[in-house]
């Protein structure tokens, strides 16, 4: 069972008014999108591997939908 003190600090750590995070700038957010077309193309050449292929395969799904989420971050 927790004393008091332990619950305290759960409490406050857990509901803390915590400021909201600044905005990434938009700049940064491309460049992320950038390197992930590089690494999808790099994924996709080796999906074809015969011992690896699956998870490469797997690694340009999430790929993928990692720069589909950016994307959408981004906007037009």
């Amino acid at each position: 069972m927790m004393d008091k003190k332990q619950q305290r600090q759960i409490w406050q750590r857990v509901y803390a008014h915590n400021p909201p995070a600044a905005p990434i700038p938009k700049v940064h957010l491309q460049q992320c999108r950038q390197r992930l077309q590089q690494n999808l193309s790099i994924f996709e050449k080796h999906a074809n591997h015969p011992i690896y292929g699956p998870a490469f395969q797997q690694l340009a799904r999430q790929t993928q939908e990692h720069s589909q989420m950016l994307q959408q971050i981004i906007g037009p």
